[in-house]
């Protein structure tokens, strides 16, 4: 899958273009995609508004799809840190996973165990290790008994920051949309670590912030929702920024006052899993993706419901990957993530 020129509509200029399969070079391997998400970060991209822009074109196109697990083909003659066979997933954005096969620096592929459910894989970087690591790089805000606050309540992301946060002992609110079936998804949430769950238009409210110690607020969209989250954050508490869902134009200012910063005291950071990635070790990396792994595998993570889409790599249905990236980018309340499967 290619683009031709960034869109700002639903009408993204894409292409399904043949190309031909290369030999690794000596640091290299090539790899055959078997999952790839289709990420609100992806969407940006299409868009022009993310920063990290696509590293690899055909035929002058970019190659969309910045993450997803994919199967080791072969091997430059200098790699020995994987093997063919090996499961990995894609280390680093803007490679374009959005195709069937790829040729990666053998640095941009982290082996993942081989028994990984492969659902699990696929939402494993941006998703589950995403979650864990912006609560455990903030964890020191808060106690055992406290409690966080999430908007964008119903994404993969959130899905797993609130088990991660259960299992520390904190309690979360979590923020969702208004919608029709809130009642539903309310019931759905708290089954997967919510202790509150509000709507948009509930987080005026102050009968659900009494008395609570609201030390950790995790912002993914920006503007007015995260202004209505930093209100909810408790004094010295931290607020974390760590996406822009609500776009970059006028109106998704972060509006910070005074009494947000001198008589709140709160701490304001940004969480970036690139950066936090680049400051562990491919070794802890890799503890890291086989701990995560037995998480899941013995029930102690529960896995969001997800949508395939099937990439026949004979035959892909051009149409079928197209709307599922348009409904992607409508974001239909309690519409599942888009995965594209390979096959």
């Amino acid at each position: 899958m290619t683009f031709e020129r960034p869109s700002p509509s639903d009408t993204y200029q894409l292409y399904l273009q043949k190309h031909d399969i290369p030999e690794p070079g000596e640091n290299q391997v090539l790899v055959q995609m078997l999952a790839a998400p289709i990420n609100p970060l992806d969407l940006l991209v299409l868009q022009d508004k993310y920063p990290v822009k696509p590293q690899n074109y055909q035929h002058d196109r970019a190659i969309p799809g910045y993450d997803g697990v994919a199967r080791v083909v072969s091997i430059g003659e200098k790699v020995n840190s994987l093997q063919e066979g090996d499961r990995i997933i894609i280390k680093n954005h803007g490679l374009g996973t959005w195709r069937t096969h790829a040729i990666l620096s053998v640095h941009d592929a982290l082996r993942i165990p081989d028994n990984m459910e492969l659902r699990a894989a696929a939402v494993l970087r941006m998703g589950i290790m995403m979650a864990y690591l912006m609560l455990d790089s903030n964890a020191g805000a808060a106690r055992k008994g406290d409690w966080i606050i999430m908007n964008g309540g119903t994404s993969v992301i959130a899905h797993f920051l609130g088990q991660f946060a259960h299992a520390k002992g904190l309690k979360v609110i979590s923020i969702i949309r208004n919608r029709k079936d809130a009642a539903a998804t309310a019931n759905m949430l708290k089954r997967h670590g919510a202790d509150i769950v509000l709507q948009d238009h509930e987080i005026e409210l102050t009968e659900p912030m009494q008395n609570r110690r609201i030390m950790l607020g995790f912002d993914a969209i920006f503007g007015d929702s995260g202004n209505q989250l930093l209100k909810c954050i408790s004094p010295g508490g931290t607020y974390v920024s760590y996406g822009f869902l609500g776009g970059l134009g006028a109106g998704s200012e972060l509006l910070i006052s005074q009494e947000l910063i001198f008589i709140k005291h709160l701490t304001l950071r940004a969480f970036r899993l690139s950066a936090a990635l680049a400051a562990m070790t491919e070794g802890e990396q890799s503890a890291l993706c086989d701990w995560l792994s037995m998480e899941v595998q013995e029930g102690r993570l529960t896995m969001p419901p997800l949508e395939y889409v099937e990439w026949n790599g004979e035959a892909p249905d051009e149409r079928m990957l197209k709307e599922a990236i348009c409904k992607a980018n409508i974001g239909a309340q309690g519409q599942c993530k888009q995965v594209f499967l390979f096959s």
